[in-house]
């Protein structure tokens, strides 16, 4: 049977080793704790960057302000792993931070295609160590077996599905014909603007540890 080549068109490649990626701002030792999350880039009409971190459980958003003040070239809105330590409030919705990595990670949106056309995509395995919701975004903790080459992974919907409470989402991961390697540790960030009309998520992928082959997310009671 012919594989659908669409996976290649409309994925990222992952590079694969994201925390040696890391921008590392201050090798000092510093008191814990230090806080780690996903977070939005905002950057400002100086060029400083300021961080948009949505709170769990549609409590809102907080904006982060580093302090020295940052300058990284990266784009509007892009999602980004942050490391900081919180220093003090400007106001009930701003905070000032001393940020001590930054690295970026896979971000993408999850797209529609219809069911059989997902099926037809290549499919290795991976492992989810964590997925989490913030607002409407899926972040997920996960771990490829790597090598030496950049993998792709994809996020995928059939916008023809019929269930009304939980929306089956597809994870497929192309590892690129890398060689057997060992399993390392990435992050994902996906938008998925149809989060609040559904209850729960369903997360399809090739998870070896997994037997039922998905993992469900309560989105809300």
């Amino acid at each position: 049977m012919k594989r659908v080549n669409i996976l290649y068109v409309i994925t990222i490649a992952i590079y694969a080793i994201v925390m040696t990626g890391c921008t590392k701002l201050d090798d000092s030792i510093k008191p814990y704790p230090y806080y780690a999350d996903i977070v939005s880039c905002d950057v400002q009409p100086d060029s400083t960057l300021h961080f948009e971190q949505i709170l769990a459980n549609d409590q809102g958003s907080i904006t982060l302000v580093p302090d020295p003040s940052m300058y990284y070239k990266v784009a509007q809105g892009k999602r980004v792993l942050l490391q900081f330590y919180q220093l003090d409030s400007i106001d009930a919705t701003t905070k000032r931070i001393e940020v001590i990595q930054l690295s970026p990670i896979l971000s993408d949106t999850v797209r529609p295609l219809p069911i059989d056309s997902i099926d037809k995509m290549k499919n290795d395995i991976l492992k989810i160590s964590t997925a989490w919701r913030t607002g409407d975004y899926l972040n997920l903790n996960l771990q490829i077996e790597y090598n030496n080459i950049s993998h792709r992974l994809g996020f995928f919907y059939d916008p023809e599905q019929q269930n009304p409470d939980t929306l089956d989402v597809y994870l497929r991961h192309d590892n690129n014909g890398d060689a057997m390697g060992y399993w390392i540790q990435t992050y994902t960030s996906y938008y998925i603007p149809q989060f609040n009309t559904y209850r729960a998520m369903r997360i399809h992928a090739n998870m070896p540890d997994v037997k039922s082959g998905y993992l469900t997310l309560k989105i809300k009671d």
